[in-house]
């Protein structure tokens, strides 16, 4: 369903391969320089994700890695987001109580009492705000629906008489036999009360979507999300919910790729209104934010050390380096060392099963076998 509310914006997206090809060669496209020891920093941070992705590889696994070979490709990538909010209200675990069934309901949007504190950029994240005791509600106790009391099936040993014949002897014998019946107890949620008071907790979800389209293309998009270091040019849609007059704010670049951006922006305004209608459907809430904007980062091809035949990545910002093809963990020395042995007594237990077996079949003792 994703895909499908994406493919309008990124079908608009795809057309500017060129544009951003033409972005990356001029010379208002400048990228931080890269330094040796900032990738030595994020080995030892960002290679967590490595040691977490199987639990026999040596801890903070990125201490041991060393630069052999650094390839940096720059790389740019042109985008479509959007923010939307909403707000709910959940209970929280609740206690005995008195009270009278009931309580306030709480204005979901009024921002003078709640104020809608938003996020910088496009995350997905939910805000919680516990609600003071004014806003306390009175529920029925949904364990005992209200009665204050529950059945429940207990299980039970009795002692079982019997008697047995032996021999035209009669005798007496006992034993223990498991047995449930039904019992009615107060109800442990409520205390009898039938009835539980609850803190309400406001959370507002924050939910984004976002289509893009990198040069030179990387076939996993999702890899290239959250690493853009440098914003080439920004057009802001929708802020706070309003619509914007929009705006292109961009870095100097040649009058002929400043009027291409220009005219993508531009494209992106005529659109927003159908584009951003699918996307407030997809995310539900209200829509708070929207932007088209065009970025650039490094990707760093790292080949380590130590493992002169296995190459990893760093994609712009993000933290963690993918390493596709682990080296030697303690899952590898394990199979290593305890498969073979394992295979060699299968095999021997499978010998010695069709030797019986032979012998079974010709009637032949055992040890003739061995003759």
């Amino acid at each position: 369903k994703e895909q499908a509310v994406k493919a309008p914006a990124l079908a608009r997206l795809e057309q500017q391969d060129a544009m951003l090809r033409a972005l990356l060669d001029d010379p208002a496209c400048a990228l931080p320089a890269i330094e040796l020891a900032q990738i030595a920093r994020r080995f030892a941070h960002g290679a967590a994700n490595i040691s977490e992705s199987d639990p026999f590889v040596v801890r903070q696994f990125g201490r041991y890695m060393r630069v052999g070979r650094l390839r940096k490709q720059r790389c740019s990538i042109a985008m479509q987001r959007h923010l939307a909010v909403d707000r709910s209200v959940v209970l929280s675990n609740g206690w005995a109580t008195g009270k009278p069934l009931g309580g306030p309901q709480v204005p979901l949007w009024n921002e003078t009492l709640f104020p809608l504190v938003a996020p910088d950029g496009y995350v997905d994240r939910i805000d919680s705000q516990q609600l003071g005791a004014e806003w306390n509600v009175v529920r029925i106790c949904c364990r005992c629906g209200g009665s204050g009391w529950v059945t429940e099936t207990e299980t039970y040993w009795e002692t079982e008489y019997y008697t047995t014949y032996e021999n035209g002897q009669s005798r007496s014998a006992s034993r223990q036999v498991q047995r449930t019946r039904e019992v009615r107890r107060t109800c442990s949620c409520c205390g009898g009360a039938g009835r539980l008071e609850h803190n309400q907790i406001l959370q507002t979800h924050w939910k984004h979507l976002r289509t893009s389209v990198v040069h030179p293309p990387i076939p996993l998009s999702d890899l290239v999300d959250g690493a853009e270091e440098v914003c080439l040019a920004r057009a802001v849609l929708l802020e706070d919910r309003a619509r914007l007059p929009h705006q292109l704010e961009s870095r100097e670049f040649a009058p002929h790729l400043r009027q291409r951006l220009q005219a993508a922006a531009d494209e992106a305004a005529a659109r927003f209104d159908e584009e951003s209608s699918a996307a407030h459907a997809h995310l539900g809430g209200r829509l708070y934010r929207a932007e088209y904007s065009v970025w650039a980062f490094h990707t760093l091809q790292v080949r380590c050390a130590g493992f002169s035949s296995r190459v990893g990545w760093f994609f712009g910002r993000r933290p963690e380096y993918y390493f596709p093809r682990l080296p030697v963990g303690w899952s590898r020395v394990g199979t290593t060392v305890f498969l073979p042995p394992l295979y060699a007594v299968l095999l021997a237990g499978m010998c010695i099963a069709a030797w019986y077996a032979v012998a079974g079949a010709t009637g032949l003792p055992h040890s003739s076998l061995l003759r």
